[in-house]
């Protein structure tokens, strides 16, 4: 394919074996996932491994004409081919949560097969945590929080949503990054229906000013015993270039 005309950045995926090779059951190492009318492509920033070894990959489709991004999904076989079979008619979903910038960070696949991903998303001006939830089928699940989409502030200004993680019992926890006194760690708990968990920290959520400028990317569940026992993040902190690790 052309890939000058078919936008200025294309999505790479790539298959690597455990012997640390390029896997070569895969198609070419560029693959195309074409959204049409789009100048950008699609910015992958996520990827999660089904049961039955399809992919899938979350981030953000460039709005046309200089729009606002919206989130993508994509799924594909294990091949690297978008899985048009019961994902949207094509394998691909573009989805508008707020009409204005959206893009996924992070995505989680539940027991269920349903998709969780962690959103930065512009609401009322400034940026929100937000969590949105897709059926097996690439479809807002309307079940969760409001038309498959739930959402807090946690700092005073923008919050980026970074990180996700599925607890055992349905939870879901997004952690990232809030204004408060320069960038602050931030963690909020959604229960499994898409409210914010009031049982977590102060109404749902946690700011936890550790310097002036503090990044959190990921986050992981420590589990005891079949519990949930610790939230751990990690991340960085860009001006210092220290590395941070908090529990």
């Amino acid at each position: 394919p052309d890939v000058e005309h078919s936008g200025r950045v294309a999505g790479r995926l790539y298959a690597i074996s455990t012997a640390g090779s390029l896997l070569g059951t895969m198609l070419s190492a560029l693959v195309l996932i074409p959204f049409a009318g789009t100048q950008r492509t699609f910015l992958a920033f996520a990827a999660a491994l089904q049961t039955d070894g399809k992919i899938r990959v979350a981030g953000r489709v460039a709005g046309g004409g200089g729009g606002n991004p919206d989130v993508g999904l994509v799924r594909s076989t294990p091949a690297g081919v978008p899985d048009a079979a019961g994902f949207a008619g094509q394998g691909i979903v573009r989805a508008d949560l707020t009409g204005n910038w959206d893009e996924a960070s992070e995505i989680v696949i539940q027991p269920d097969g349903a998709i969780l991903v962690s959103v930065q998303g512009v609401v009322g001006g400034s940026f929100d945590f937000m969590v949105a939830r897709f059926t097996t089928g690439g479809v807002l699940d309307g079940s969760f929080g409001s038309g498959g989409v739930a959402s807090t502030s946690v700092g005073t200004q923008n919050d980026f949503a970074k990180g996700l993680a599925l607890q055992g019992d349905g939870k879901v926890v997004v952690v990232g990054n809030s204004t408060l006194s320069g960038l602050d760690f931030s963690v909020a708990r959604f229960l499994g229906t898409g409210a914010r968990d009031t049982g977590f920290g102060h109404g749902g959520k946690v700011l936890t000013p550790l310097g002036s400028n503090d990044r959190i990317f990921d986050v992981a569940l420590q589990i005891e015993g079949g519990q949930l026992m610790k939230i751990v993040v990690a991340g960085d902190n860009p001006v210092t270039e220290d590395f941070l690790l908090a529990r």
